[in-house]
């Protein structure tokens, strides 16, 4: 009699069955915390959340620690992307490729805010009387404690006092105060030579409004109070620089069905993300003293960044990304120079 024949893959799966722990079925089975979805395995397939939700102090550290990695994985993947791979960024991002990235508009919205918090802190550490003199108010204030203090000491203590710290102090206020104070004396000076040209121009002040010339005037006389203001308004408007951009992309492939305004609007925010990374790493030289070789590689770095970026994105050939490129450096100067107007405008 012959001996029955076992289906060695049905026992093998019956005893890992038996083996395998309850614990599992949680994650398969049930309704979802969040949405009420039936589960069907590890994560809800309507709402996405973890099918089995966690009830201890251990979980609310772990998913620190999630949440921190998984922001800097994406980041990190983008970043470097955005350096060396522009285009091959936005081009898969705009094919739908964007679970390893970050999306343009966050990121620059990060960027933005990176950016003026570096500006912040480099100032500070370029000169210790940057922070007094950028605010009229804390200006006023040290100015007071200053008067108070000379008036309470005695004459010969502050004379002593003033006479064995000039000596140590003076070589070391200079040298510290005089790279910020170089780079404000240039900014307040340019609104007061502003005024000026349009002053010498008779006709185009007298068809100014009189509002507008007392705010000009305002202006002239007090040139640090409106660049406080202007420093204070920038991160504000930096999103005018989107659309005063976004004609000019259209322009740049007009009537094309193939480049739709969302590719563009892609583009420009990552480009203006990489110019914000470059505008942070020349404040950083200018602070350990490289401000002009500094200026020299960005200068060099934006076209070469921006050709690669047009080339790639929109599979241009080298003479089509090369004129595109220089005719969006030309719209690149008059947007910021309108940026520019209008954070003045808004400064009187």
């Amino acid at each position: 009699m012959p001996s029955p024949q076992f289906d060695t893959d049905l026992v093998a799966a019956a005893i890992i069955s038996d083996n395998q722990p309850a614990a599992s079925t949680h994650e398969q089975h049930g309704n979802c915390k969040n949405c009420g979805a039936a589960l069907a395995g590890k994560y809800c397939h309507e709402c996405g959340q973890v099918s089995h939700v966690h009830r201890s102090l251990f979980h609310i550290a772990e998913e620190l620690l999630h949440g921190l990695f998984h922001f800097d994985t994406k980041m990190w993947r983008t970043i470097p992307a955005l350096f060396f791979y522009p285009g091959k960024l936005t081009r898969e991002y705009i094919d739908g490729k964007r679970v390893r990235y970050v999306a343009p508009l966050p990121l620059y919205l990060f960027l933005i805010f990176l950016m003026f918090f570096v500006f912040s802190m480099t100032a500070q550490f370029s000169g210790g009387d940057e922070k007094s003199s950028d605010s009229p108010k804390a200006a006023a204030t040290e100015l007071t404690k200053d008067k108070q203090v000379t008036n309470e000491a005695p004459a010969s203590s502050v004379a002593a006092t003033t006479a064995s710290a000039s000596d140590s102090d003076t070589n070391t206020d200079e040298q510290t105060a005089e790279p910020a104070a170089k780079h404000k004396d240039v900014a307040t000076a340019a609104i007061p030579k502003i005024v000026a040209d349009l002053e010498s121009d008779s006709e185009a002040y007298k068809n100014t409004p009189h509002w507008m010339q007392e705010k000009l005037n305002h202006a002239a006389a007090n040139p640090e109070l409106v660049f406080y203001k202007m420093k204070g308004s920038a991160s504000k408007f930096a999103l005018l620089l989107l659309p005063l951009a976004l004609p000019v992309m259209w322009l740049l492939f007009p009537f094309s069905r193939r480049h739709v305004m969302f590719d563009h609007c892609v583009f420009i925010l990552y480009s203006l993300s990489f110019a914000a990374c470059a505008m942070m790493i020349l404040s950083l030289m200018s602070l350990a003293n490289f401000a002009g070789v500094g200026f020299t590689l960005i200068c060099a770095a934006m076209p070469l960044h921006m050709y690669r970026q047009l080339r790639g994105t929109y599979l241009l050939t080298s003479f089509q990304a090369a004129w595109r490129t220089m005719a969006l450096l030309f719209a690149a100067f008059i947007s910021l120079a309108l940026y520019a107007t209008a954070l003045l405008v808004f400064s009187l």
